[in-house]
């Protein structure tokens, strides 16, 4: 990854600063182009056509050439160089990046999608921010076209990158090289630069709406600030939350009230068997006096006494 980020580097660096110089093929022999090869060649150019064309219409939209102004210069200068390098594609180069792109027409065009969105005049609605707001907040690209602006640029740069990190790393695809990485460089400068925009715009939007909220505020009679307020859609959302609550808790206080209720019944049973049992320990007492009363009154086996029965018995044996 380390010499794949190099390479693309020093592509670019060389770009910059050869610009308008055509680097010579190889002197060993090549191999013949064939003709679906120089179709694809053609591809590659009408690719960094419309390149070009995404770079001039983010330039010329007043939403997004703020980005792009620093560094246009530069990448009109790579996007010369790399047109000029594209005559000394080799035909090994134009193989392996074809079997990269996986599909010449489709790959060449994805650049017009901001071309199309990008060509129509925009009215810029003009923003103040609030008081202590840093931003600048003139531009607008917080609606939903900046949204697909944005998004179109990342793809662009994404397929971009993913061929420049797949093309061969050695020196004799030079041409080829320098081609991925000025392609590589202008397509994700551009999904940098609307990224950042989008980003700016809907923090300046959220900005400008809270500052809006704030001035619907009742203002503190003590201090004179503005109190803080629920929205309606919040105090809604809190209503239905608290009567989702209220609903569930009448279910568990109906649960715990049956849940009592068989407790009551299951104290109840209880006590009517533990009165039962009362009863027979009572009757099982009086039965147990009764058989010692008996067996007192029938005496021993041996007894010679006329008080029991076996002593009677023994007597009169």
């Amino acid at each position: 990854m380390l010499k794949r980020r190099y390479l693309v580097t020093a592509a670019v660096a060389v770009a910059l600063s050869m610009v308008g110089t055509t680097l010579p093929k190889a002197a060993s022999a090549a191999t013949a182009v064939t003709p679906a090869e120089e179709a694809f060649r053609a591809n590659i150019g009408t690719y960094l056509q419309n390149l070009r064309g995404a770079l001039e219409a983010t330039a010329n939209n007043p939403s997004t050439s703020a980005g792009v102004a620093a560094k246009l210069a530069d990448y009109r200068a790579s996007l010369t160089f790399a047109n000029q390098q594209l005559a000394a594609m080799s035909a090994e180069e134009l193989d392996a990046m074809q079997n990269l792109t996986g599909g010449p027409a489709l790959w060449a065009q994805r650049p017009l999608g901001l071309v199309q969105q990008l060509s129509g005049v925009r009215q810029l609605a003009p923003v103040t921010p609030p008081v202590g707001f840093l931003s600048n907040c003139q531009g607008s690209l917080g609606d939903l076209r900046g949204l697909f602006d944005s998004y179109i640029a990342a793809q662009v740069a994404s397929a971009a990158s993913a061929v420049a990190a797949g093309f061969p790393s050695s020196l004799t695809f030079l041409p080829g090289l320098i081609i991925v990485a000025v392609i590589f460089g202008v397509a994700n400068g551009l999904a940098i630069s609307f990224a950042k925009d989008l980003s700016l715009s809907q923090d300046c939007a959220a900005a400008v709406a809270n500052a809006t909220l704030a001035t619907a505020y009742p203002i503190d009679t003590v201090t004179g600030l503005p109190t803080p307020a629920s929205s309606q859609i919040s105090v809604n959302t809190l209503t239905a939350a608290a009567a989702g609550i209220k609903d569930t808790l009448d279910d568990i206080q109906i649960r715990t009230n049956a849940i009592t209720g068989k407790l009551t019944q299951l104290i109840t049973d209880l006590g009517t068997a533990q009165g039962t049992a009362n009863t027979i320990l009572v009757t099982v007492k009086d039965l147990q006096d009764r058989s010692d009363a008996l067996l007192v009154a029938i005496g021993a086996p041996t007894d010679l006494t006329t008080a029991t029965a076996n002593g009677l018995a023994n007597n009169l044996n």
